[in-house]
């Protein structure tokens, strides 16, 4: 067996057309009514998942953070529109992204805010780390001080060590990655396949948010095939990217 340690510190910026915000539900989700509005604070992580070609995925703007939320404004007299929320973070305030962004987000299964729809998410883009003692959600009849616990994982840049079996066993290689730092924050890898059945496909999206010197492992598995779709698919090779690192196995 060999394995490789990588330190995922950082890393530049890819250019993509679509996106993934990942598996929402491991997050802390805090929720809080102001007035009549309700919003949860649904995902934080260190960049999205994007088709960097029309046939494979990649997690791109590792150097920004972005913050999903969940608004329920049913119960409003009048709605606000998506674009009276703003994100106040490190002495600025920031627009949400949401019409630039949101309909780029690869296989994300919620629908975006409108007035009209009067429940939704908004997304927005900040900077890796910043300020947070101010963080709020501001819009124009209300604002929601985002809680502590978010508050402290918005300050800090996460910081992941990965080790990568890259000998497959039974068609399976194996990804382990560990939070370094001291507070949760959330793991995100893009897998694809390349050989098999096709030439290249994207395979999903590997995330959770882990606590403070937390592990988590990953099994790689190659995408089923064959009568009925129960057993892998022969052959092709599985390439996992991740901030700041990349790996694959064969079989």
């Amino acid at each position: 067996m060999r394995r490789r340690q990588i330190l995922a510190f950082g890393g530049s910026a890819l250019l993509g057309t679509a996106g993934c915000l990942g598996d929402a539900r491991s997050d802390d989700q805090p929720t809080s009514t102001v007035g009549s509005l309700e919003i949860t604070v649904s995902s934080v992580q260190r960049g999205i998942v994007t088709y960097t070609t029309p046939d494979s995925i990649s997690v791109v703007d590792t150097d920004r953070r972005h913050v999903l939320f969940g608004v329920n404004a049913a119960d409003c007299d009048e709605p606000p529109e998506p674009d009276a929320f703003t994100l106040q973070f490190d002495g600025r305030e920031f627009d949400a992204t949401t019409e630039k962004r949101g309909h780029q987000l690869y296989r994300f299964p919620g629908s975006f805010y409108t007035a009209e729809s009067e429940s939704g998410h908004l997304l927005f883009d900040l900077p890796l780390t910043g300020t947070a003692a101010d963080a709020a959600l501001v819009w124009d009849s209300g604002e929601w001080p985002l809680p502590e616990s978010i508050r402290r994982r918005l300050e800090v840049a996460p910081e992941f060590s990965v080790s990568f079996d890259d000998e497959p066993t039974n068609g399976s290689c194996t990804l382990t990655a560990t939070n370094e730092g001291d507070r949760p924050q959330r793991f995100l890898a893009a897998v694809n396949q390349e050989g098999g059945t096709s030439a290249y496909r994207p395979i999903g999206v590997r995330t959770a948010v882990l606590e403070g010197g937390a592990s988590r492992e990953y099994d790689i598995v190659a995408p089923p095939g064959g009568t009925g779709g129960q057993t892998a698919t022969p052959g092709g090779r599985r390439i996992v990217a991740w901030a700041g690192g990349r790996g694959s196995c064969s079989r």
